[in-house]
């Protein structure tokens, strides 16, 4: 998949060129010509993209108790009634959502 992206660049005082881009944070690219530079920077906006596409799969492969309720979790594991037990013999009684508040 291709997309556009506008590419600022300007030559240093060291006479090479310089490629950033607003449209995509951490796209730096530095070449001997302009030609040189914007295919640097085309690479590295290629790399930047995919790096992002596998972070974002990695993401979505979260733990399976994170957004669930601690009763849930404690379900789970089989230790519910054993907690809600032990709770209850300590005075404690259990809140919504599993929380146990002294």
């Amino acid at each position: 998949m291709e997309k556009i992206i506008s590419i600022h660049i300007e030559k240093l005082p060291e006479g090479v060129y310089l490629a950033t881009s607003d449209d995509l944070p951490g796209l730096v690219a530095q070449g001997r010509t302009v030609t040189e530079t914007l295919e640097i920077a085309r690479d590295v906006a290629r790399k930047i993209t995919e790096a992002r596409a596998e972070k974002s799969d990695n993401v979505s492969l979260k733990p399976p108790n994170i957004g669930s309720s601690f009763d849930d979790f404690l379900e789970e594991e089989g230790i519910l009634e054993e907690v809600n037990a032990v709770a209850i013999k300590r005075g404690f009684k259990p809140m919504p959502f599993g929380m146990i508040i002294a």
